[in-house]
């Protein structure tokens, strides 16, 4: 009894076994049918779409065509090598023009009389006149000359980057700064004792020319520019004598044709000086040659060189200067 019916549970199970194995078995093919199936659509929509892309595209295969034959084309039209060479021997290249600065305008005369201006435009003026004191006066070229008047008195006048191609004639302004200037002359006519000339930076003055006492300093002057180059004491029968004094200044040569007291300090030279009236070299700055063509010619530092003339007498030492009064 015990035999039959573990024999019968036995055949419930392999029954059991087989119909799990059937319905697995189903859900298989149903998975593998529903895979092929989404295949077949995306298949079908991706040869849509490229059908439709091809259909696009279609239009543009002539031109394609058509630009593959003007290349084919162009390419037999284009010379060789050689023949590009010899094109461009043949062919003389176009001529630059030259470049032409602007002209700009020359102005006839200016007149700058505001006080306490700073005048800095760029301009090219003939002649020029200061008619005021406490002027600056910048970025100008004269052509000709610049007049600093009287009506300037003892007020200072600063020129900076000016070109004059004539003379500063000044006649009034105590103190004058040159800075970054150059002139053919300075002259100074004016009739104040005190006269001050401040020469600095970029400056070169051929010469100064002195009919007054006149104070010169140079001790800002840039190399390699110069400053003063030479110094021209005038004649002027409205003074007795002309005090020349020059702090750091370098001078090629003095011409003295009024009674003068010329001092250089420690820091100053002069490679000649001329007298041709009487004149007192003070100060102890280096005289290299002295020239005297006239009397009571005195001096402090003794020059290297001394040359008299047959009508003069030889120059003595002294430490005072000349307070002489015209004959």
């Amino acid at each position: 009894m015990r035999n039959k019916g573990s024999s019968k549970q036995l055949n419930l199970i392999i029954i059991l076994m087989i119909i799990l194995i059937v319905l697995m078995g189903v859900l298989v093919g149903v998975t593998l049918m529903e895979k092929k199936g989404s295949q077949a659509v995306s298949a079908s929509a991706d040869s849509q779409s490229q059908e439709a892309s091809e259909s696009t595209k279609q239009p543009s295969s002539e031109p394609d065509a058509e630009k593959e034959e003007e290349e084919t084309s162009s390419e037999d039209s284009q010379p060789s090598s050689e023949e590009s060479r010899e094109q461009i021997k043949q062919e003389p290249k176009p001529a630059k023009r030259p470049y032409i600065p602007p002209v700009q305008q020359v102005i006839e005369q200016k007149v700058f009389d505001k006080e306490g201006a700073s005048y800095e435009a760029k301009e090219i003026i003939k002649n020029g006149y200061i008619t005021n004191g406490n002027i600056a006066l910048r970025n100008r070229t004269f052509n000709e000359n610049l007049y600093i008047t009287s009506e300037a008195k003892d007020k200072p006048i600063v020129l900076q980057n000016v070109i004059v191609k004539g003379k500063i004639v000044v006649s009034g302004c105590q103190k004058l700064t040159l800075h970054d200037v150059a002139a053919r002359e300075v002259e100074i006519i004016t009739s104040n004792r005190e006269n001050e000339v401040i020469v600095s930076g970029a400056s070169t003055i051929e010469r100064l020319t002195l009919k007054n006492s006149c104070y010169l300093d140079e001790s800002g002057v840039k190399a390699p520019f110069e400053g003063v180059k030479e110094i021209l004491i005038e004649k002027n029968p409205g003074v007795l004598w002309i005090d020349a004094d020059l702090s750091c200044a370098d001078v090629n040569s003095i011409y003295a044709n009024e009674i003068s007291n010329i001092t250089l300090d420690r820091e100053s030279s002069a490679k000649t000086v001329i007298a041709a009236e009487a004149v007192h070299l003070g100060g102890t700055g280096d005289v290299k040659r002295l020239d005297v063509y006239a009397d009571n010619v005195t001096y402090f530092a003794k020059p290297y060189e001394i040359n008299v003339s047959d009508k003069a007498d030889y120059p003595s030492h002294s430490k005072e200067k000349l307070n002489l009064l015209k004959k």
